[in-house]
């Protein structure tokens, strides 16, 4: 079991009012284009994102520094084929990059959609262009599976949390 300490960061559904912190993480189209996909314009509006999100089944969270409630990542999770749960739209707050909280985010990830999601493996897109997040996904326990429409699909089979 892991060990619970009472500064971890911790995952909670998220709000609409949330993306008032995090859209601006995204800060012009190319930005947006990497966290959000081809889909997403820039700018967009709040509640634009927000009905997107909820268009699939799945769950949107935030991460949240213990000590102040400060949102400190965002992601998605997503039904999106048999028994896979897909992460989707991972950000982290570009002032908090580099202390392992992308780590921490996919890891929660992983380990809330067995709760609401018939899951047998798990997977997501990247872009081949984002290094760190390749490496990121790769030290978690995902693999590479193709190439589909400009995106890397990786694949993590099982539920093991890496």
């Amino acid at each position: 079991m892991p060990e619970i300490t009472p500064n971890a960061p911790r995952l909670r559904p998220a709000r609409l009012e949330d993306l008032d912190v995090v859209l601006p993480w995204a800060p012009d189209a190319e930005a947006m284009r990497m966290w959000a996909g081809p889909t997403i314009g820039f700018p967009v509006a709040r509640q634009q994102f927000w009905e997107n999100l909820h268009h699939v089944t799945g769950e949107a969270f935030v991460l949240c520094a213990a000590a102040r409630d400060e949102i400190v990542g965002f992601g998605q999770v997503m039904h999106r084929e048999d028994d896979f749960a897909h992460l989707a739209r991972i950000i982290v707050s570009p002032t908090r990059r580099g202390e392992g909280l992308g780590r921490t985010l996919c890891r929660e990830l992983l380990r809330v959609a067995p709760r609401f999601l018939s899951v047998r493996a798990f997977s997501l897109y990247v872009y081949p262009e984002n290094v760190r997040a390749r490496a990121l996904y790769r030290s978690l326990g995902f693999v590479d599976t193709r190439e589909e429409r400009g995106f890397l699909r990786m694949e993590k089979p099982g539920l093991d949390l890496k």
